[in-house]
């Protein structure tokens, strides 16, 4: 599909999405064809979206800077994901085809991170993760609120956010006999589990806004996945004394 030239200064935005935790900014834009789209709807042939993901500026300490809006600020580029629907697309990727959308990534100096002939991985994390039902894109409330923004929901001691596809953290240290708590945030329109790899836990689906709450008593490293999308979404909890 090439290279979305042009794409910051024709492109609409979509959405912006500041993982706090992970200390990383997604950036969201697309076509003309694409901002069309309405809830529920499948996107029109001729889309294409464009993802970037952004390092935060840090202070000397490390912290995260924030805007007066407590945005987080955009400091360096680290990836350029673009997608694109057409008649007859993705048909190289046989079982994994995801739809008509073909995918590619690149550096922010334009050279491939993920070249046209290995991007079977993106199209099978964009079958497995978002779906026929939304038409293969990760869909979120953000395409369609006024001001286009969103974080991860913040968490205390003892829990663990939902958002994004992923976990926040990916990995989180607890002391025995402490209880853990995973909620799946709103902002998706996706369920997902937390069940552990041994199957000592499993939270059942939790719909957008449920939570789910396990105590470890013993120690030691407990790895879990979200049963749903088990490849895309893998966490660990760490027990200690």
């Amino acid at each position: 599909m090439g290279f979305p030239e042009g794409y910051r200064d024709a492109f609409k935005l979509f959405f912006v999405f500041d993982r706090v935790d992970a200390k990383s900014i997604q950036y969201v834009c697309a076509n003309t064809t694409a901002a069309s789209v309405e809830p529920g709807q499948p996107f029109p042939y001729g889309s294409v979206l464009v993802f970037e993901t952004w390092r935060p500026l840090e202070d000397a300490q490390g912290n995260v800077t924030k805007d007066a809006n407590g945005h987080l600020v955009r400091a360096s580029l680290n990836t350029i994901f673009a997608m694109r629907k057409e008649q007859g697309f993705g048909t190289d990727y046989k079982d994994l085809r995801s739809g008509e959308w073909e995918y590619v990534a690149y550096r922010p100096d334009r050279t491939h991170q993920t070249p046209p002939e290995r991007t079977a991985s993106c199209a099978s994390c964009h079958l497995a993760a978002a779906g026929q039902q939304n038409d293969f894109v990760f869909r979120t409330k953000l395409f369609f609120t006024p001001d286009r923004y969103g974080q991860s929901d913040p968490t205390g001691p003892g829990e663990v956010g939902i958002s994004r596809v992923s976990y926040q953290p990916g990995t989180f240290t607890v002391k025995a006999g402490t209880p853990v708590t995973w909620r799946n945030s709103t902002i998706d329109d996706t369920p997902h589990t937390v069940t552990a790899n041994d199957r000592s836990f499993d939270s059942g689906v939790l719909e957008p806004g449920k939570e789910f709450t396990y105590t470890f008593a013993t120690l030691g490293t407990y790895a879990y996945t979200c049963s749903l999308h088990p490849n895309q979404m893998r966490g660990t909890i760490r027990v200690t004394e």
